[in-house]
Formats: structure tokens, sequence, C-alpha cells
């Protein structure tokens, strides 16, 4: 299976608006930082008010997958003719790739009961471009104890976290062909190896058949556990 970075902030395929009211606020506490700095001859207040605002940008980034998350899972019961992708689409600017990388790197990381739950938090605390090394690994089941999430958690950077990752693989996975599960939006289940595509099945994921929990619920762990990715 195969997966491209995610880079919050450079999911947005449409600009959204932003208020100018909150812009200036945004802008005046930024200059606020500074001039104290200066009036001070203290440059460390500044460099923390950046740190602080490289964490809530991190946060924002996982607290945006768990919506999507959520919503995708539960949009059935909100009853609507569109459907959970055209919504967002047009809402929030999001293409449907991004859309699935985030779901993605949520359920591979934060839903994932092999996850030591002491280290949720600092998991929490990184970029989604480096939680989506996870995904893939997680999805072929490389990735299953403690000792190996907490090593993450521990990790300094995404060069760190992809080095761990890659020595997981082992040889037996290197020099393979790239392997995927598709699924369209028909329903269709296909599988590819490569440049090679085959169609397994078709699924039953109209809106009608997931109003049955238990289709659901089955739907969602084959999901999760191939790694599908929705087209």
């Amino acid at each position: 299976m195969t997966d491209e970075i995610i880079l919050h902030g450079r999911g947005l395929d449409q600009p959204l608006p932003i208020d100018e009211a909150r812009l200036s606020k945004e802008f005046a506490q930024v200059d606020d930082v500074v001039r104290r700095a200066l009036d001070s001859n203290d440059l460390w207040p500044a460099i923390e008010a950046g740190r602080e605002l490289l964490r809530t940008v991190q946060l924002k980034g996982v607290s945006l997958a768990r919506l999507l998350s959520k919503l995708k899972r539960h949009w059935s019961q909100f009853g609507l003719e569109d459907t959970f992708e055209d919504i967002i689409v047009a809402e929030w600017g999001l293409s449907k790739h991004t859309i699935y990388k985030y779901i993605s790197v949520y359920r591979a990381v934060f839903e994932n009961p092999t996850v030591p739950e002491e280290v949720v938090p600092r998991l929490a605390e990184k970029p989604i471009n480096t939680l989506n090394y996870l995904v893939r690994p997680v999805n072929e089941n490389l990735i299953t104890d403690r000792e190996q999430w907490a090593a993450i958690a521990d990790a300094e950077d995404t060069s760190t976290v992809r080095q761990l990752v890659r020595g997981w693989f082992g040889k037996s996975t290197r020099g393979r062909p790239p392997q995927k599960f598709l699924l369209y939006a028909d329903g269709t289940l296909a599988f590819a190896e490569g440049d090679e595509l085959r169609t397994l099945g078709l699924l039953k994921i109209r809106e009608d058949d997931l109003q049955d929990p238990i289709v659901a619920k089955g739907i969602d762990i084959l999901r999760r556990a191939l790694g599908v990715r929705e087209v």
C-alpha cells in the first residue's frame, strides 16, 4: 500500500474565508508579543509564543482528522440526500483524497486498540505528516506492540519515525510491489499490486444499506483492517 504525505494546512484545495476582525485580532496578538520582547530586550517569550502556535496547529490537525472520521461514521444519521464527501468538499474546500488521508491517519493511530493510552497525548503532539507514515504499517499489522508505540511517541522528529517504520518492515517486504485495496463509489472493491488491478467484488455501501448498524460496522472494520482507499 502506498500513502502520500499529508501536510496540515496544505490539504485545502480552495481557500476558506477568514473574518477580517479575527485576522486583525490574531495579528495584533503577534505584534504585542514582538513589542513586549523588544521592550524587555528578551527574545524568549516570543519564542515560547511561537512554540505555542505550533502546538495549536498540530493539535488542530489531529482534531480535524477526528471530526472527519466521526462525521463519516455517523453521516447516515443526519438524513441528508447529499453524501458526506459532497458536503465536506463544498463547505470546507478539501479534496476527497485529503479527506480520506485524514480519516486514515486518525483511525490508524487514535482508534487503534494496540496503542497504549499513555502514549496517545504524545502522538497527538506530532504533525499529521509524521503520523501519516504510520498508516501503511498499521494496516499491514507491522506495528502491534507497546514497545513500538512507545518508540514512536519518543521519536524527536519525522525522520526518526520514518526510520523506525522502515526498520520494522523487514527484508520480506522490501522490493515488494506496492499493494492497495480500492473501494469505488458504487461499492466495487478492487485490489492492486503494482500496476495490476483486479476486481474482488461488490460491497453494500449505499446510504440505505448503511442504515443497518451491523452492515455499517462490518464495512468500517473491513476498511480499517485492509487499509482500504476510497476513490
